[in-house]
């Protein structure tokens, strides 16, 4: 039960938490702690109690327990504890949790800007941000102080798909054991990950597919077989007659056709920094932009499909996309636009109208 206590000056006020521990609070005026009780009766009747005690945990400790508890793949473990570790406890770490101000998440957000690209800053403050909406769900605070922090804007990078000439040119020189890679990337959009873990028993060349299944995932310096993506990135890929052709001569040779497609000589996963090494060589030998990237050859599968007439469904299930609204918001330029579907759609309508106006014989 809550009460309040007299004393020589001003008034304790006592309740409990929900949990049933013991809580106090000390006011100059008794209506001040009359009107504090029932205000945190209120709020653990509504399920909004935040014990004042709860706050007092560390940023640090906090956040290693929310981490402990995520249902993640490995790598975004270490991608976040990474951030952690690199960004926000250097300057939170040792914080009272409750105890972080809005002005400071703003302040250190600007700092971060002065040696980080914009991508690196919002992703450093979407972990921390993420770190006090679960603060705020587990009733250790009331409100989050990421709340209205102003962002760097990221400039989006428009997708500009290599040439036939351009992809033709890596694969030349990119060597005889990556040159299946290329082909899987401008061939069938697969993510570098997906290509390096692809089996060969994946490969349906009777019925002109492959399926994505899996993909080549490194962990602390260990590369492993692992789930894609997400979910909708496991899907099935239609490959055309060349692909087929390319990825049936690069077999040929070998006498044992099972296992990963492209491996190491021990027939395991190729750690992906290992293959950017020799992706970045390759670009300069034959000559591409500078900054070319393997994904640039996703960019290109999707272009092929969208100068072809293919629906934006038809792309996305290819791409292995969450929703046709991701497919769009990439890809959108390449489409033919609004203007150029409306004056073909008007020209198409009217065109009988027109003919039949300048018949020979009718009137005008």
């Amino acid at each position: 039960m809550a009460s309040i206590v007299k004393l020589a000056k001003g008034y304790r006020a006592r309740w409990r938490t929900p949990d049933g521990q013991s809580r106090s609070k000390t006011f100059e005026r008794r209506g001040d702690a009359e009107k504090f009780l029932t205000k945190t009766d209120y709020a653990k009747l509504t399920g909004d109690y935040v014990d004042p005690q709860a706050g007092r945990v560390t940023v640090k400790d906090y956040a290693g327990q929310w981490v402990a508890s995520q249902v993640w793949r490995a790598s975004t473990t270490v991608h976040i504890e990474g951030v952690l570790n690199n960004h926000v406890y250097p300057v939170f770490g040792n914080r009272r949790i409750a105890s972080v101000r809005p002005g400071e998440v703003q302040a250190f957000v600007r700092k971060l800007t002065d040696t980080h690209a914009p991508g690196t800053v919002r992703n450093v403050y979407g972990v921390l941000a993420a770190v006090y909406v679960s603060a705020v769900r587990d009733r250790v605070m009331g409100k989050s102080p990421c709340l209205g922090v102003k962002l760097p804007v990221a400039p989006r990078r428009q997708v500009v798909p290599l040439t036939l000439e351009q992809v033709e040119a890596v694969a030349e020189v990119i060597g005889e054991h990556y040159r299946p890679l290329v082909v899987l990337g401008a061939g069938a959009g697969l993510r570098i990950g997906e290509a390096l873990g692809l089996d060969i028993a994946q490969i349906d060349f009777m019925g002109r597919q492959l399926s994505v299944t899996q993909q080549a995932v490194t962990v602390r310096k260990v590369t492993t077989l692992g789930a894609p993506k997400t979910e909708t990135s496991i899907r099935t890929v239609p490959l055309a007659d060349s692909v087929l052709a390319e990825l049936a001569a690069y077999l040929a040779p070998r006498k044992d056709k099972t296992g990963l497609l492209v491996a190491d000589a021990n027939g395991n996963p190729i750690p992906q920094n290992r293959f950017s090494q020799t992706w970045a060589r390759a670009t300069v030998r034959a000559g591409l932009p500078k900054g070319t990237r393997y994904h640039d050859l996703r960019h290109t599968f999707a272009s092929a499909l969208i100068a072809n007439g293919c629906s934006v469904k038809a792309v996305q299930a290819a791409l292995g996309h969450k929703s046709a609204a991701m497919t769009l918001d990439i890809y959108s330029h390449l489409w033919p636009s609004d203007e150029d579907r409306t004056r073909a759609a008007v020209e198409a309508f009217l065109r009988p109208v027109s003919d039949s106006c300048h018949a020979p014989g009718q009137e005008g």
